[in-house]
């Protein structure tokens, strides 16, 4: 039973670090812009709700974590999806508009 207990801990924490790293790559990708702007929109209300809720703070902070890098994610689907719109394709020719595209339209600069 010890050794189960120790095993899902590890598993925890492997998974933890995996979620960690795959938030930390998404947020450099994103920039400081994007970040900033999905903790305080959906960050920190799921946090502050969670701990009121009666969560403790390391899951609920596990939680907040989870919603920013759902937000960063479904906002670079948003701007693939403006790209694709204004006709922006991945062929050699396009790729560095599509890429410029996509950074101004994750820094806030593309309506």
């Amino acid at each position: 039973m010890i050794r189960r207990k120790g095993m899902t801990s590890s598993l925890m924490v492997v998974s933890l670090l995996t979620m960690m790293a795959t938030l930390i790559s998404i947020s450099a990708e994103a920039g400081p812009h994007q970040v900033g702007k999905c903790r305080a929109t959906t960050g920190r209300p799921t946090y502050h709700a969670c701990v009121r809720g009666g969560g403790d703070r390391e899951a609920c902070k596990e939680r907040a974590s989870f919603a920013v890098k759902e937000c960063l994610a479904s906002n670079l689907r948003r701007c693939k999806e403006l790209a694709l719109e204004r006709g922006l394709t991945l062929s050699r020719s396009d790729k560095a508009a599509l890429a410029r595209f996509i950074h101004d339209c994750r820094a806030g600069r593309v309506r």
